[in-house]
């Protein structure tokens, strides 16, 4: 497969040779340009066989220098092009250098980095070479080695081509996970100055039939569970601001007509980027209209969630964003009379239009809302308490005439969705019980005895020392791990691991609710030096509070455990993209990691489920721990050091070629390295192949001359 793919042919321009890393450079450099979505919109597991799989909300596997998130192989098909765009590149009459991907060159290509964790996927796009339907034949032929030949299961996003026969573009939907059909520019007056060769028809047409076979693949798949699925994660389109003096106004109107007839999933806004002369476009001089892309994002999604019109947000006398403000808050302010809000009647489509509440603060105050008035209720026959609305104004105030503990009940309820009733209520909830529970039978937060308990380390044996806590009746000082003991003048106690009452703890865990046990469970994974403390004071609470503990942010032993579980999950979905395979000679994978908390037993699904037929070793240097996958066999070992095997030639190769790639989709105009960092820290870059400087180009193709 190595060599198949270090294939040339001869640059259209100057007949110099092109090889592999000419086309990577010249395709990928054309296509960086187009917007691609991070979140492929589509769940959809290997089922063992093949390769790939694909999850809908998207993994990030790296940050360009602009910060924007590499996930995708985002590639032409061809630069080679039958029209001339003015705002093009790779228009007819622009002289730039020109390359074309075969099929398969492509195809093994996406599997080479797939295999090595480079992407998620694929983004395929090209310019028209010869006809459109020739053109989506090449496409279609691409798709089909990875969907039949590779069983390629990863994401899919594949550009329809405007022209091309209504069969092509069907066979190339049935392939891709998700397809798009860029309108570019959003007025018919711009298309015809900019882009003679198209026309407002044939960039509607196969999005109408887009829209027509993914209804009829919905209403296929309610009869028959396995017929087969037509671009299963939407439709999508591209819109380029600033190229032409096309008001926010028009633009905004054409999205939420877009969204309205065509049902997209996402309308993308490109600000125009000047590349090319022409006295019909902006200079090359133009700073790029980024603070306006963002501004059409923000009123972007006021018209998918949260209910807001076109209209409303900009008329013909106010046609473009106020670049100052975002919109929602703009719209706010010129219709202060709506304000103050009664928070506790105004209904959902009010809420929504708070500037600053988002559409989960909504439904947290709806819940909090509904419970805290029922509690209310109850308190109020039973105490006979008054309590008057409480408003919320554009400073995010809270003010009115309600009572000093309805509106501390209102703030947790509001943060929290805490279901308490009143601030006497909440305070209860918040300090420890410190005393035996006599009708539960369990010890809730009692005071602390000079004991600490010493476990084997194992997940069992933390539960064996918390059943001894409660045999006890006791809260000890510290519960460590025999490896982190360290004697001091405390006494200490051993508890020595006992399976069955490790499941009876765990048994009385999940029968509080499976969040509860899940919130131990990934407690223990995480990184928190006390851990084992935190998680015996977590579990007397929980046995006493039920399944409402979760609730208790005010609680620190609650915020600590709650705090580091998230903390965990995120640097876990981090690692499910950052993780980098080296393929041996062998053919297995190996990766070496470094995560700050115990990750392995959370990345195994994932990559168990994306590998199913590979075998892997992914190491945690922190822990000294490795996951290993072989045989469809799952297994998490200790592991005392673990040296990488020697990459090889075919390796390296890949690694110069994953580089290139990542230095080419850089836009200059866009370069924000400090938004790089914020998603991607420096101590992830240890093992990424895109941060090693040793990744020559250069040593790469001598490479390829010794192995042909």
């Amino acid at each position: 497969m190595f060599y198949s793919i270090i294939h040339t042919n001869k640059c259209l321009k100057s007949g110099e040779s092109v090889d592999l890393f000419d086309k990577l450079e010249i395709l990928s450099d054309s296509a960086k340009y187009d917007v691609a979505c991070t979140s492929s919109g589509t769940d959809r597991a290997s089922g063992g066989e093949g390769i790939g799989n694909a999850a809908a909300c998207g993994i990030c596997h790296t940050f360009s220098a602009d910060g924007r998130c590499v996930t995708l192989l985002k590639v032409l098909m061809t630069n080679r092009c039958v029209y001339d765009c003015k705002y093009c590149v790779n228009r007819v009459s622009n002289d730039v250098r020109r390359a074309t991907f075969t099929p398969r060159e492509l195809a093994e290509l996406t599997i080479n980095f797939y295999r090595r964790n480079y992407i998620e996927g694929l983004f395929l796009s090209s310019a028209v070479v010869g006809s459109p339907d020739y053109t989506c034949e090449r496409m279609i032929e691409t798709l089909r080695i990875l969907r039949e030949e590779y069983r390629f299961g990863g994401y899919i996003h594949a550009k329809a081509i405007p022209g091309a026969d209504n069969a092509l573009i069907t066979r190339l939907g049935m392939l891709a996970d998700r397809m798009s059909v860029n309108i570019e520019l959003p007025s018919n007056s711009g298309l015809q100055l900019l882009a003679p060769d198209k026309t407002k028809e044939s960039i509607l047409r196969p999005m109408g039939l887009i829209t027509n076979k993914i209804k009829e693949s919905s209403a296929e798949l309610v009869k028959y569970k396995h017929a087969p699925r037509f671009a299963s994660g939407g439709q999508s389109t591209q819109l380029i601001v600033g190229a032409t003096p096309d008001s926010d106004y028009k633009i905004m109107s054409l999205s939420a007509a877009l969204y309205k007839k065509y049902e997209l999933k996402r309308v993308f806004y490109s600000a125009y980027i000047p590349v090319v002369e022409n006295p019909l476009l902006p200079a090359k001089t133009t700073e790029p209209p980024l603070l306006r892309e963002h501004r059409l994002y923000q009123a972007d999604w006021l018209l998918r969630f949260y209910g807001f019109d076109a209209n409303e947000l900009l008329d013909e006398k106010h046609p473009f964003l106020n670049p100052y403000v975002d919109p929602k808050c703009n719209w706010a302010l010129n219709h202060m009379e709506l304000f103050p809000l009664e928070i506790n009647r105004a209904t959902r489509e009010e809420l929504l239009r708070i500037p600053g509440v988002g559409v989960k603060s909504v439904q947290r105050i709806l819940t909090a809302r509904r419970v805290s008035a029922e509690l209310r209720g109850s308190q109020k026959a039973r105490r006979g308490a008054q309590t008057r609305p409480i408003f919320h104004n554009l400073q995010g105030q809270i003010s009115g005439g309600a009572q000093r503990e309805s509106r501390q009940s209102f703030k947790l309820a509001y943060f929290r969705a805490v279901p308490v009733a009143s601030a006497e209520c909440a305070g209860r909830a918040a300090e420890p019980v410190r005393q035996y529970d006599n009708k539960r039978g369990c010890s809730t937060m009692s005071a602390r005895s000079d004991v600490i308990y010493v476990y084997d380390g194992s997940f069992e044996g933390l539960l064996t020392a918390v059943f001894e806590s409660f045999e006890s009746r006791e809260l000890p000082c510290s519960i460590v791990a025999e490896d982190e003991f360290v004697p001091t003048l405390f006494s200490s106690k051993t508890v020595d691991t006992d399976p069955q009452k490790a499941d009876r703890v765990r048994r009385g865990l999940k029968k509080t609710g499976t969040d509860v046990w899940n919130a131990v469970r990934l407690g223990y994974l995480t990184c928190l030096e006390d851990r084992g403390t935190l998680i015996n004071d977590f579990v007397h609470m929980a046995m006493h509070y039920g399944a409402g503990v979760l609730r208790m942010l005010a609680d620190g032993t609650v915020s600590r455990l709650t705090k580091a579980v998230r903390a965990l999950k995120q640097e876990s979905h981090k690692y499910a993209g950052f993780v980098r395979f080296s393929i041996s000679e062998d053919n297995t994978l190996t990766a070496v990691i470094e995560p700050k908390n115990s990750v392995l037993p959370l990345l195994a699904p994932h990559f168990c489920d994306r590998y199913p037929n590979e075998s892997f070793l992914i190491y945690d240097k922190t822990h000294s721990q490795a996951l290993v996958w072989h045989n469809r066999e799952k297994t998490v070992i200790h592991l005392d050091g673990f040296e990488q095997p020697r990459a090889g030639d075919e390796e390296l190769y890949f690694r110069a070629l994953w580089k290139h790639f990542y230095d080419t989709v850089a836009i200059e105009a866009r370069y924000n390295p400090r938004c790089r960092m914020s998603f991607m820290p420096k101590r992830y870059w240890n093992q990424l192949p895109e941060m090693d400087e040793n990744n020559s180009i250069d040593a790469a193709r001598q490479i390829k001359r010794i192995g042909a």
